[in-house]
């Protein structure tokens, strides 16, 4: 849903997508998002890792900085140990921390 609003409201200037993807049927409807910052857990059963390379995929096309960090072994709500990483990634690329914002 992240990426639909991103899409469609020139308004967002940045998203964070936690364990979200790119459904097919909204891809090639996309032609502009604002830079990303894609957190998916590699064993996700909810909504599959592969959801969020796709979401990687379309950013690259689009040249939109972005970066895709896949937590190996984690889940759709990641583990716990994984959320300090998770947040600090999140604060530092909504304040905009230089280096933080680079496609991959």
């Amino acid at each position: 849903m992240a990426i639909a609003l991103g899409a469609a409201d020139r308004r967002v200037d940045r998203l964070v997508v936690l364990s979200g993807g790119l459904f097919d049927a909204l891809a090639p409807a996309v032609h502009h998002l604002p830079p990303t910052l894609l957190l998916h857990g590699a064993d996700d059963d909810v909504v599959p890792v592969a959801q969020a390379r796709r979401a990687n995929d379309l950013l690259t096309r689009l040249e939109v900085p972005h970066t895709l960090v896949v937590y190996p072994g984690a889940g759709h709500d990641l583990d716990p140990t994984e959320r300090p990483d998770v947040m600090a990634r999140a604060m530092a690329f909504l304040d905009g921390a230089p280096g933080v914002m680079r496609v991959r």
